[in-house]
């Protein structure tokens, strides 16, 4: 027979619903919670489950039920408490589930035990057993194993008394009465050395205050910055102890080390709960079968931040084995393999060493350090060569300590491939601001891979970086303030490791002379971050005239971010003007900024922020696909979805974020409409689609159904096609393409011949006069007569001297030459050409007389709003649209070989200038 057996006699007992009211429990348990976390211990916490606290450490073998009690009066042998708890723990330990386990069975309480003994309470033996917590022996342990077994009897008998009338149990019962008879005392007396007291002595009211003043020391303790003050963090545990008591699966009632984490994580800043969310998704991860550049520059961003803010937190094993793979998979290019090598051999180190710190040795890593070396020249940019000098200084010192078995020589021929590589990059025609990076890059190397840091050495570094001070002024995207703040952090460490003086007193002068420059750049970043705010400022409080002074918030911003360090600022700004000018309807100048964002992130070459590819491709699906420009629209979501699948490390599918389910709805209307509106495409939208597979199948197929369902006829197809777009559809099919939109009311419709180059031009000189009638509706509406139509006929023009703008037959005729220059000088010149002559159709139509009118062109909309700046970005229109957008396959679609599409009446009047919500 099993000891198992007696379970039968267990009371139907739920401490969660009897015991839920005590906060003591709860502080206990909090206590326990946060000393696990504090100490590494890693085991599960149950709330109110089998006891008030139930521990299990699955590894040790170890499960330990605590009992926990506030009294106001004290304890004896006598007492209820005392009497139902070891029939508890009792039923506990003969359980089958623990009996592999060693069990431990705690009783702790404020109380004290009873300083009398009266009658038969054995006061005096729970005192015994209290004070000789298992090591009972001899008189005593005979005495406890007599007074517990009599405890057990009174139970047992209770409990068959109760069950015994039950036909059912009625076998079960007297089977189990046989086996507690039968019970030896060895079993006895290691059930009684498994249980250990603790009698605090306190007041109930002491008990709860120290309980929490040594909770609010802990968490002073956790190795996490805690935005919130102590007590909010205390009540976020507080509460999550309380809420996993209440839940009905056990399992739902753990408490773990990771649940601290996450708890206080996801209670601070965006970024730490951005951390939060990426720990919890890759912390399970444990193959990572084929090579995604999404998911790796997500694992590199989560692990630098992790090494940079909470390398105590203990999460390092995670990072450094999703590293590994990458260093272990031989296919990829080899600058990822090197990313992944640099940030692993980073992470391994102590990132924040402090004096008396021991270097970790890098033993074991020679053969990557050795390919990281040698495949050196395979990078991103020049400033990736930052990393390397970093990693050449640690290889070297660690060499020369005897912790890494690379030989020096071995070492000076990276450190002469380097150097060599820099002297003859500063000695080439290169950019301004590459020749700051340069210049950089070589003091840093003159500083950090001599292992001695002499004063000489010192000033010699700094006289080359001294070289940089009079490019400044010409510098476009070079910034001073990355440098200011590495010697910040350099002087920090210098006076941490008390080194020479003087050599510290060099830096600290050099950077009073570069402070200016970087306070000023630093200043830039802040300005920026400022406007932005403001720009989201506007765009709540809703309305035309917000939105438009939301533009210009954006614009500003935009132009303070062109830094190479604010790159993805400066990206992100593009993306928000685009999406204003969207709301407003000027759909062109929208998808002239989105390209402009596919332009600057494609040519930064910092891959991780290729990501925002998909936000600039959905951009421009849905401005072409506002516009009517559906056979566009959809090479446009192709795009879109391949730059997800190749750049959001959740592919294609994503966050499931608002830009994706509003590129669906509104690709599976336009296949929906274009093939009921126009039949002739049937073919070549089903063949387009056809490619999609789970995309269409889960997706798009199940929407279109939608809706056929809510869509019943012509009529309300195309008031439906009215509310979501601002000019017909399929206004890219046949052998000419209109461009029809509404501002400052004034119905403006440009038309061109449908073919690559002239949708190049047509749309560069509509996106132009959309910025510029912006501008016109912030400064000064009146400044056009309402109530006209303006026909503008784009053509090619053989050159500027040759082109054409005049009204004839009633509408302009403008003709603009194929533009492919890079030279700022010749992109100023053709953008000030569609300039003069955007200002000649709006003269034409003006209410202003002649000099109020260029008073107005001049000082108003170009010196004040700046609208040159805004209409021209970073590269011209025609050959952004270009990049992005494939001759091949807007020549294989044949969209000029469709005949034109009628015109819908419901487009007779178009939309005027309007935010859209």
């Amino acid at each position: 027979m099993s000891l198992k057996q007696l379970q039968i006699f267990a009371e139907k007992r739920d401490a969660a619903a009897t015991l839920k009211g005590y906060e003591f429990q709860h502080l206990k348990t909090l206590e326990s919670w946060i000393n696990n976390r504090l100490n590494n211990i890693e085991e599960i916490i149950y709330c109110d489950f089998e006891e008030d606290i139930f521990h299990r450490d699955l590894a040790k073998g170890e499960s330990k039920f605590r009992q926990i009690k506030l009294y106001s009066t004290d304890f004896s042998f006598s007492s209820d408490a005392i009497q139902e708890t070891i029939a508890n723990f009792f039923m506990l330990f003969v359980k089958g589930d623990y009996m592999l386990e060693e069990m431990i069975f705690s009783f702790e309480t404020n109380a004290s035990v009873v300083g009398r003994v009266v009658k038969d309470n054995d006061a005096d033996l729970l005192q015994a057993w209290a004070a000789n917590q298992q090591n009972l022996s001899g008189e005593t342990l005979q005495r406890v194993r007599a007074r517990v077994l009599k405890i057990l009897q009174s139970y047992i008998q209770k409990e068959y008394e109760a069950k015994i009338q039950n036909v059912n149990l009625k076998l079960q019962v007297q089977q189990a009465e046989i086996v507690f008879n039968k019970m030896t005392d060895e079993i006895l007396d290691k059930f009684i050395q498994s249980i250990q007291w603790n009698f605090e002595g306190l007041s109930s009211d002491e008990a709860v205050e120290n309980q929490i003043n040594k909770i609010n020391s802990l968490i002073e303790r956790i190795p996490l910055p805690i935005t919130n003050d102590v007590k909010i963090a205390f009540s976020l545990l507080y509460r999550a102890v309380v809420t996993k008591s209440y839940q009905a699966d056990p399992e739902m009632r753990k408490l773990t080390n990771e649940l601290i984490d996450m708890i206080l994580l996801e209670s601070g800043d965006e970024k730490e709960k951005w951390y939060a969310e990426l720990y919890a998704k890759w912390k399970d991860v444990q193959n990572i079968p084929e090579f995604h550049l999404g998911q790796f520059y997500e694992i590199i961003d989560a692990e630098r931040y992790y090494r940079m803010n909470f390398h105590k937190l203990g999460h390092n094993n995670l990072w450094m084995s999703l590293l590994k793979k990458y260093i272990d998979n031989e296919q990829i290019k080899p600058h990822y393999r090197r990313k992944a090598i640099y940030e692993f051999i980073f992470l391994a180190l102590n990132p924040t060493p402090v004096e008396g710190d021991d270097i970790l040795p890098l033993r074991g890593c020679e053969d990557w350090v050795k390919y990281y070396f040698n495949e050196w020249e395979h990078r991103n940019n020049l400033a990736d060569i930052h990393e390397d000098i970093s990693l050449l200084q640690i290889v070297l010192v660690q060499s020369l300590i005897g912790k890494i078995e690379i030989q020096t020589e071995e070492i000076n021929k990276w450190r002469y491939s380097m150097h060599s590589f820099i002297e003859q990059q500063l000695k080439s025609d290169i950019k301004v601001d590459d020749r700051c990076i340069l210049l950089e890059l070589k003091g840093d190397f003159e500083f950090h891979t001599n292992v001695v840091k002499s004063r000489e050495n010192s000033a010699k570094s700094i006289d080359i970086y001294r070289q940089i001070l009079p490019l400044l002024p010409q510098a476009e995207l070079y910034s001073v303030s990355s440098m200011f703040d590495t010697f910040e952090s350099m002087i920090s460490l210098l006076i941490q490791f008390k080194a020479d003086s003087a050599g510290i007193l060099l830096l600290e002068n050099f950077m009073e002379e570069i402070q200016e420059a970087a306070v000023k750049s630093g200043q830039r970043h802040i300005a920026a971050k400022n406007l932005a705010k403001r720009g989201y400022d506007y765009l709540s409080a809703g309305g035309l005239h917000n939105f438009l002074q939301a533009l210009t918030s954006f614009h500003k911003a935009k132009s303070l971010w062109l830094l190479e360090r604010t790159k993805e600022g400066y990206i992100l700004a593009l993306i928000n003007i685009g999406q204003v000018y969207t709301a407003l309807g000027m759909n062109i100048a929208a998808k002239y900024y989105a390209l402009c964002a596919i332009w600057v992130t494609w040519h930064s070459k910092d891959e991780s922020i290729f990501n925002r590819l998909a936000q600039a491709t959905g951009l421009i699906f849905i401005n072409d696909y506002k516009q009517g420009a559906w056979m566009q629209a959809i090479e446009d979501f192709e795009l879109f979805i391949n730059a997800r699948n190749n750049f959001n490390p959740n592919g294609w599918i994503g966050n499931g974020d608002e830009m994706f389910k509003k590129a669906l709805v509104d690709m599976s209307f336009l296949i929906y409409a274009s093939k009921k509106l126009f039949p002739q495409i049937s073919y070549f939208v089903d063949f387009r689609s056809g490619k999609w597979e789970d995309l269409w199948r889960e997706f798009i197929a199940p929407q279109i159904e939608q809706f056929e369902k809510s869509i019943t006829d012509e009529t309300q197809l195309l008031r439906f096609v009215k509310r979501h777009l601002q000019s017909d559809p399929l206004s890219d099919v046949g052998p000419l393409k209109v461009i029809a939109f509404n501002a400052l009311h004034i119905d403006w419709r440009i038309e061109f011949a449908n073919t690559y180059l002239l949708t190049a031009i047509g749309e560069e000189f509509a996106s132009s006069l959309q910025i510029f009638l912006c501008e016109l509706a912030r400064l000064n509406s009146n400044f056009l007569e309402p109530n006209k139509s303006m026909a503008i006929l784009i053509e090619e023009a053989p050159d500027y001297q040759q082109a054409k703008n005049n009204i004839e037959h009633g509408r302009w005729i403008v003709s603009i030459p194929k533009f492919e220059s890079k030279e700022q000088k010749e992109i100023s010149y053709h953008y000030g050409f569609i300039s003069v002559v955007i200002k000649k159709i709006f003269r034409s139509i003006s209410t202003f007389g002649e000099n109020e009118f260029e008073d107005f062109w001049w000082r108003v909309l170009h010196e004040e709003g700046k609208v040159g700046e805004k209409a021209f970005n970073s590269n011209a229109y025609q050959k952004e649209y270009c990049t992005a957008v494939d001759s091949k396959v807007f020549t294989d679609s044949q969209r000029a070989a469709f005949p034109q599409p009628p015109p819908h009446l419901a487009f007779e009047r178009l939309p005027r200038l309007l935010v859209e919500s």
